[in-house]
């Protein structure tokens, strides 16, 4: 079971490529207007990436409440994998 869930943990996951490329398009706003084009703006909403050329109301700081998680059940601990290469955003939490 370890080693299942490590190995699901090294894989990239879809964002996480595509937030991959944004990284290394910081630098290049040709190429970043090029990778927001090929994704489109109604998929990056969609989505919800946390790209800062959105231009509809995300806003950081906002705060995250406890419902991220999804479905509610007996459990006391969540295992959620942060996305690498997430931009930096101003955020808080309603729970810990």
């Amino acid at each position: 079971m370890k080693s299942e869930i490590h190995k699901k943990l090294l894989e990239y996951n879809e964002d996480e490529l595509v937030y991959k490329r944004y990284y290394e398009t910081q630098n290049n706003p040709i190429e970043r207007a090029k990778l927001i084009e090929e994704i489109g703006m109604e998929e990056i909403v969609r989505r919800n990436l946390m790209f800062s050329e959105r231009e509809d109301d995300f806003s950081p700081p906002f705060e995250m409440g406890d419902g991220i998680f999804g479905n509610k059940n007996a459990h006391n601990i969540c295992l959620s994998k942060h996305n690498r290469y997430t931009p930096e955003f101003l955020h808080s939490h309603s729970f810990f």
